[in-house]
Order: C-alpha cells, then structure tokens, then sequence
C-alpha cells in the first residue's frame, strides 16, 4: 500500500512499548495493537516503519514481522511451532554428509562438524551422520535434550529459533545462532555450502552465479541479521 503516515515515534502500551504512525498504534494482522516488548525492540521497528519510501513493503521490515509473529503466533501455537522445530533433529542438514568429491567433503568436515561438535561440546551428546540415502534416527537423549532445550526459551528467543531452523534445515544452528554462538555468515555458510561448492567448481565468480540462489541468500541474511539485532535487544 502507499505510505498514509508522515510521523513515527514510540509510544508506551500495556505489557511494553509500540510504534505510532502520526500518533496511531500499529496493529498485528490479528488486529491487535502491535506491542514490543521493550523500548529497543520497538524502536527497531519504529527505523523500519521511517525508512518506507512512497510504498509500504513489508520485505523490509522483518523486525516488525518478527514482533507480528511472536504476539499472534507464537503464543496461541507454541507448542506446535517447537514440534516443527525438532523435526530437524533427525534431518538435521549437518548430518548428511557427501563421500564424494574430497573438496566437497572437506568443505562439509571443516564447515559442517564443528556445530555438531559444538552441541556435543554443549550437552555431551554425538549426532550421527551419514553419506547413505536413508533417513537417519537420532538417539532418543538427543530429542529429550533438544526438546528441553527449545521449550526452555523464552518467546522473544524461541520466535528466532523457529524462524532459523527451517530456513537453514538445522535445529543444531538454529539453537547455536539463538545462543549467540553462530553469527549470520556462520549460518549461510552451513546453509548454502554447496551452492558455494559449485560456485567455486564452476567460476561462477567470472560468469555469473545462480540469481536464485543469490536472492535466497540476500533474503535469509536480512532475515539473520534481524533476527540477531532482535535477540540484541532482548
């Protein structure tokens, strides 16, 4: 839509804070004023909300989005959102591994295990991986740790868990970016390595790599970048 406001300020709201358009609340698609939790999160937003141009494009505010999904999503399907989450334990990304070409499997040892190290680092436990077709099944501490792990979050946090898993196939970095352990590039880098394997394969450098590809990649890093100025916040 067009722009239809010319101030933005912040305005204190019941449980936190909100953004004001020309002295106006936003609301959540619920239609529910749209409340942050704290002033700094709400000021992410209220940046977001200033630096629309003639139209509104909801693509560039995904901290506002963020706040939309953890008042109107996380709160009524909580638990249906950590179950999506765990379906990652046992098609974790990290996990399936290739035997061949060696670059490509040194690439997925040097990028790929030192997060599943770093779990095992964290709660003791060994994912295992696999080169075969088939699906893998992880041990059953590994989903009651994960499940305690993920359920013990906090909503502000949990809603960056549940954004991060699908978008990179693994609940292992979803959980290692939430903590803080995993920054953005550490993400797309797990994310993409084997869209950068073959860029590299290819000398997509020189002639061009995939714009798919490419806009896949810009997308999840505005999101990660969001997501940790979120957790930042917090």
């Amino acid at each position: 839509m067009k722009r239809f406001y010319k101030q933005v300020s912040i305005g204190a709201q019941e449980g936190g804070f909100t953004v004001l358009l020309d002295g106006r609340p936003i609301r959540a698609p619920s239609k529910a004023v749209l409340v942050a939790p704290n002033e700094k999160l709400a000021a992410l937003s209220a940046a977001e909300w200033q630096a629309q141009g003639e139209k509104i494009l909801p693509d560039t505010m995904p901290v506002t989005q963020l706040l939309n999904t953890r008042q109107d999503k996380i709160a009524a399907e909580r638990a249906a959102l950590e179950r999506e989450v765990l379906k990652f334990i046992d098609t974790d990304l990290l996990c399936y591994r290739a035997d061949a070409p060696e670059e490509l499997v040194a690439r997925q040892d040097a990028i790929w295990q030192p997060w599943l190290d770093w779990f095992g680092a964290r709660t003791g436990l060994t994912f295992r991986t696999t080169t075969g077709l088939g699906a893998l099944k992880q041990d059953e501490a590994i989903h009651e740790r994960m499940a305690a792990m993920v359920g013990a979050l906090d909503d502000g946090r949990f809603t960056i868990t549940q954004m991060v898993a699908p978008s990179c196939g693994s609940a292992v970095m979803a959980l290692a970016f939430t903590e803080g352990a995993a920054s953005a590039d550490d993400v797309l880098a797990c994310a993409f390595l084997e869209e950068d394997y073959k860029f590299d394969l290819y000398n997509e450098a020189v002639h061009g790599g995939d714009p798919l590809t490419e806009k896949k990649r810009k997308a999840l890093r505005r999101d990660l970048e969001a997501g940790r100025a979120y957790l930042d916040a917090l």
